[in-house]
């Protein structure tokens, strides 16, 4: 499952139990592997999202939506 097909609660829950998998069998794979890592990835992301959803041609809400969690949480296993 990918962000953008994050629509529902259900749909997101379906895409970090996806990603809990993934962090168990091949979470070394990731560019911040660690919890630590993972979560300054994830703010760092968040900070910066303006610039990458600009380069997407889309702008963020100020409503956050279930993708948009979607977005941040599989951003922060590459994101440096």
């Amino acid at each position: 499952m990918q962000p953008e097909d994050v629509r529902t609660r259900e749909d997101f829950v379906r895409l970090v139990r996806a990603l809990a998998e993934e962090a168990a069998h091949s979470g070394h794979a990731w560019g911040n592997p660690s919890l630590h890592q993972y979560l300054n990835a994830a703010a760092a992301w968040t900070n910066d999202m303006d610039a990458y959803l600009a380069n997407h041609d889309q702008t963020a809400s100020t409503e956050p939506s279930w993708r948009l969690f979607a977005m941040i949480l599989c951003a922060a296993t590459v994101y440096e």
